[in-house]
């Protein structure tokens, strides 16, 4: 049997003394697509934001695996290194940086035009990343960073948030591509 891409046990989480994980078991096989579905504040934000490293998210006991490497100590630079990307369900706007600065801080710039256009989010290298956007530029642009990352693993919060009815449909079909030949080895 191959080793699991990711692999949870009994993860157990903190921000600051407040526990908000509880003995959480996860395992996900390379190539695989994960759906967690619970009523708010069961957990699943604090789940994807403690397996992506993020402050003030710290593991209290348990383990997350990644390709069978412990990486629960690791920082959120390293893992996003490793591959590792997220989307948010509210990311912060960053004032002063375009969207061509940003991606060519990631190394990605080469691949912008193409993949925004696959995307349909053409005319926006010289605006400021999220500064401005709409509901639905927000997630077609938390996608395409995914797809300039090339990550292996994709966490979603909530992709449909903050998108009107008319639009969720187009933010599904723009991880659809996710899916593919060339995809990421994982999403949840």
């Amino acid at each position: 049997m191959a080793e699991p891409f990711l692999e949870i046990r009994n993860l157990h989480a903190a921000v600051g003394t407040t526990r908000v994980l509880h003995g959480v078991n996860l395992v996900i096989p390379a190539g695989a697509t994960h759906i967690l579905f619970g009523p708010n504040g069961s957990g699943k934000s604090s789940l994807l934001a403690t397996i992506m490293g993020l402050p003030p998210y710290r593991v209290t006991s348990g383990h997350i695996l990644f390709k069978g490497r412990p990486v629960e100590a690791v920082p959120v630079d390293e893992r996003a290194r490793l591959g590792f990307g997220m989307t948010f369900q509210r990311p912060p706007g960053l004032d002063g940086v375009t969207v061509e600065a940003f991606t060519a801080a990631i190394g990605s710039a080469d691949m912008l035009k193409e993949e925004a256009a696959a995307l349909d989010f053409r005319g926006f290298e010289e605006r400021d990343v999220i500064v401005g956007f709409s509901g639905g530029e927000i997630k077609r642009w938390e996608i395409l960073k995914l797809f300039l990352k090339r990550s292996a693993l994709c966490l979603f919060d909530e992709p449909e948030s903050g998108v009107d009815l008319e639009h969720i449909a187009a933010v599904g079909g723009a991880i659809d591509p996710l899916l593919g030949a060339n995809a990421p080895k994982s999403l949840l």
